[in-house]
């Protein structure tokens, strides 16, 4: 992979090879995020994830909130 911006025929590409769904980031500042995802059937999604964004925690209950 290269470092850089991926275009959505980029994302499109890589789904097609490893038929697979696959998400990747655009980091704009060191806490800011834009995920842009893409599945086997073509639904494309975006979401910007921010450090300051309650998030799941990965510790022993992956459905406890955090911040």
């Amino acid at each position: 992979m290269k470092q850089g911006v991926w275009a959505d025929e980029d994302l499109f590409a890589l789904v097609e090879w490893t038929v697979a769904p696959a998400c990747v980031a655009d980091i704009s500042v060191s806490s800011v995020a834009l995920m842009t995802g893409l599945d086997t059937s073509g639904h494309r999604w975006q979401a910007w994830l921010n450090r300051a964004t309650p998030r799941l925690s990965s510790s022993r209950n992956p459905r406890t909130w955090t911040t």
